[in-house]
């Protein structure tokens, strides 16, 4: 009988001390005020050692807090830092124009037969570089003037005539930009990923652009917070006022909280960068279009989305039609309309930059370039990840698993961009003569360059020079009549003007 009142008596006193150690980890609050007769090193070792449960709900519920508290910092702060970018816009846009100033310094080059001329000219307002830089826009040409986009929402155009002087100004095109895109990522500097304005492109008195779009769930159940695709809109070209409407936009979108597919934790990711976004006229009265994979990996190889595909579109935005896939991130295009050839570009991962042809494009065939099953970059330098490199093997051919070979690739990358061809001249009917650029910081491995690349009439590579330019060359403007091509580099917000002799 005693034996029984002592254990009954012990069973008592270790709930009792139970209930009281848990209260201090918050579960039985209302015995809260009986931990204090407990020293706090008892306390504390019982949370860490004996409830260490509720200990670790306790550690994660205030990871989570901090986790949201870091969110919603961000989140500020890109607002904060987008109401000083667009008060900037206005303050240029009621100012009416940009100025524009030739730098000294005058490059010559000499491709094949051909003698070239750089020279410089620094623009003063495109000042917001998307990922590295002082400044991103894009460039198109129209009826005897330079058109130019930066890539946060500001649009300028200049008479062409007047790169013959040392300083003139670039008059200001406001638009609806801001009444249509309203995110606050769209208008900011962002060192790490690129949202904002990716190509600008002017066919039959009407200006396009394409962009990384989001959209919020208010008004659609097709979109969710933070999700992304790369779309269009359009305007009537007005040189004083352009009013932007949708073009395109796919029913899917990507979500930069990295929640994918792959059943491997380590391999959802995100990047606003990867997007594509180019635009040039296409055949039958239609245009082509490029969509990067957002780093989405395995989006550019499924037919049911237009992520990491080139597709084609009627002059009115309806039809889309895969043109071809397996793309990473298609920088540069080009449409040979003479001999019916797509030329292309893409960044690999680390290496395999890509330049591709696609011949007598369109039809029931669709044309596979093969990523993420093939490419010549790697995953990471020198790193192997088996994991990895099992859901995408980045096999070292493409045509060995039935994908289409790069009529050239860059080991190490060269942060390769857009891409024409010069067909001026007789030599121009016999052989491809291409012009690449790059973007990148390491001038030795060819990045911040030229790569002009000439190949016969079977896409064999038979000469390849390197232009050191000392540039992020974000985009090009060939004008075969003047003989002059166009070129913005993002390193110091100046616009080239390369004149072919």
């Amino acid at each position: 009988m005693k034996k029984k009142i002592i254990l009954i008596t012990i069973a008592i006193i270790f709930l009792g001390g139970y209930f009281i150690l848990s209260s201090s980890v918050g579960k039985y609050k209302s015995l809260r005020s009986f931990k204090q007769l407990f020293p706090q090193e008892i306390r504390n070792f019982a949370k860490k050692y004996i409830f260490f449960v509720n200990y670790q709900n306790s550690l994660e519920n205030n990871l989570k807090t901090l986790k949201e508290d870091l969110k919603n910092n961000h989140a500020r702060q890109e607002f904060l830092i987008s109401v000083k970018e667009k008060a900037i816009i206005n303050l240029i846009e009621n100012y009416g124009y940009m100025k524009i100033k030739k730098k000294s310094d005058i490059k010559k080059f000499q491709i094949s037969k051909k003698k070239l001329t750089l020279e410089k000219f620094e623009t003063s307002a495109i000042l917001v570089p998307k990922y590295l830089g002082k400044g991103t826009a894009y460039i198109e040409y129209n009826n005897n003037k330079l058109i130019l986009a930066s890539a946060n929402g500001m649009f300028f155009y200049v008479d062409i005539d007047k790169f013959s002087k040392d300083s003139f100004k670039a008059k200001v095109i406001k638009t609806n930009i801001r009444e249509k895109i309203k995110y606050d990522r769209f208008y900011i500097k962002n060192k790490n990923d690129s949202y904002g304005i990716k190509d600008l492109f002017i066919l039959n008195n009407k200006i396009y652009i394409s962009y990384n779009k989001q959209k919020d769930d208010t008004n659609s159940n097709q979109w969710r917070v933070n999700c992304y695709n790369t779309a269009i809109m359009v305007a009537d070209l007005n040189y004083e006022n352009l009013k932007f409407n949708e073009f395109f936009t796919q029913k899917n979108c990507i979500k930069n909280n990295k929640q994918l597919k792959y059943k491997d934790e380590r391999y959802k990711d995100f990047l606003a960068a990867q997007s594509g976004g180019r635009i040039v006229k296409y055949k039958e009265n239609k245009i082509l279009f490029s969509i990067g994979e957002y780093r989405a990996y395995n989006v550019a190889q499924e037919k049911d989305n237009f992520f990491g595909k080139i597709i084609s579109l009627d002059i009115d935005g309806k039809n889309p039609e895969i043109i071809s896939m397996g793309h990473r991130n298609p920088q540069g295009l080009f449409y040979d309309e003479k001999n019916d050839v797509i030329f292309s570009t893409e960044h690999g991962p680390d290496g395999g930059d890509e330049v591709n042809h696609n011949i007598n494009p369109g039809g029931d065939k669709i044309e596979n370039y093969g990523w993420p099953i093939s490419s010549y970059g790697d995953h990471k330098y020198n790193v192997y990840d088996h994991q990895l490199s099992k859901l995408f093997p980045l096999h070292k051919s493409h045509s060995k698993y039935g994908f289409v070979e790069p009529l050239k690739y860059f080991y190490p990358s060269i942060g390769i961009s857009e891409i024409i061809k010069l067909e001026n001249n007789s030599e121009d009917d016999e052989f491809n003569n291409l012009l690449v650029g790059s973007m990148g910081s390491l001038i030795e491995e060819g990045d911040l360059s030229l790569h002009y690349i000439k190949t016969d009439n079977n896409f064999k590579v038979i000469e390849h020079e390197v232009l050191k330019i000392n540039e992020r060359i974000r985009d090009m403007k060939y004008i075969p009549n003047l003989n002059k091509i166009f070129l913005f580099f993002d390193t110091s917000a100046s616009i080239g003007v390369l004149t072919i002799k």
